[in-house]
């Protein structure tokens, strides 16, 4: 039986956005980095209120 795992369409309607761990951007050195910086296993669960804009006063 496969272990439980998680998908783009658990997010949908849950009121939570996927966060980077790591801004995309710093992991734009190449192609690889950037493509892996958006895999499910590289986020953090975030609520929708401070994923869009607050965090990026603290940039």
């Amino acid at each position: 039986m496969p272990k439980p795992r998680v998908v783009d369409r658990d997010y949908l309607n849950s009121g939570y956005h996927r966060g980077h761990l790591c801004h995309s951007v710093d992991n734009s050195r190449d192609a690889t980095a950037q493509k892996q910086s958006f895999l499910l296993t590289k986020n953090c669960s975030q609520d929708h209120k401070l994923n869009p804009k607050p965090w990026a006063l603290f940039i």
